[in-house]
């Protein structure tokens, strides 16, 4: 599920754990899973915003030392 405002997407669980992803601050990650738990109501659903907790596990990088040569040798 995806939402616009704040940018974000969710996944989400039929144990009812969500995860949300794509989120720029901590308040913008809060509103947006409030947000999920909302529509997710509206559905017919039986939700809770009960707790939240951010993760981190993202690396990014950019190429360091010498690049691969992809050309095959003669």
């Amino acid at each position: 599920m995806r939402i616009r405002e704040p940018k974000t997407t969710a996944l989400i669980f039929a144990s009812g754990r969500m995860v949300c992803t794509g989120a720029k601050t901590e308040d913008s990650s809060k509103l947006a899973a409030r947000k999920y738990a909302r529509i997710i109501q509206k559905l017919g659903f039986q939700a809770k915003f009960i707790w939240w907790k951010i993760y981190i596990d993202l690396v990014l990088t950019d190429r360091t030392g010498p690049q691969p040569n992809n050309k095959p040798e003669n």
